[in-house]
């Protein structure tokens, strides 16, 4: 889960305890390498279906889940060993962050 909105708002930790608590496991929270204006559910190759669950529990629309290209785009920045990254963007920033 990636904060691609401000770092100063808490957005990426508490959408990845909503993930934890409807049953995803290592969701974990930090902020992107470079601010983002849209969502994106990234996913790699053989996990489509979970990111499109990631993203219909966070309430995103279906748009958002996509292939993670490689190399990734600059605001994921080294997405490690994840197999789908949420990028939360300023379209879906919660207003008080």
């Amino acid at each position: 889960m990636l904060n691609g909105v401000d770092a100063k708002k808490a957005i990426a930790g508490p959408a990845a305890q909503a993930l934890v608590a409807a049953g995803f496991s290592n969701a974990t929270g930090h902020n992107a390498a470079a601010n983002a204006a849209k969502t994106a559910v990234y996913f790699v190759p053989g996990y489509q279906t979970d990111a499109t669950l990631v993203a219909i529990a966070l309430h995103f629309p279906p748009t958002t889940v996509q292939p993670l290209a490689s190399p990734s785009p600059p605001d994921v920045g080294n997405p490690q060993d994840a197999n789908v990254v949420v990028l939360v963007g300023a379209d879906s920033a919660p207003p008080n962050g």
